[in-house]
């Protein structure tokens, strides 16, 4: 076949799309989908989320503070320490 047949060939053309979709679909990763049913105040039941990869969660720090004396102040203190008497 000369050059001028190949370009203008259809199979040819269908061939090179077929392998133009294959060639991306492999390049792209699966998608795995995490089916999440919960909603917010509830406890979870299921076994734990952990991400592929670590990443930093950025606070401002006067915030980050804040939340943490929140959660603190939240919590209901069951142990006290005893006194010490001598």
């Amino acid at each position: 076949m000369t050059t001028e047949r190949l370009k203008n060939s259809k199979r040819v053309k269908v061939l090179l799309w077929v392998l133009t979709s294959v060639a991306i679909a492999f390049l792209f990763p699966k998608a795995e989908v995490v089916d999440i049913q919960s909603e917010a105040g509830n406890i979870w039941l299921d076994e734990d989320l952990i991400a592929d990869r670590s990443f930093p969660i950025l606070k401002d720090e006067k915030f980050y503070q804040a939340e943490v004396d929140s959660a603190v102040n939240s919590v209901f203190h069951v142990f006290t320490t005893p006194s010490c008497h001598t």
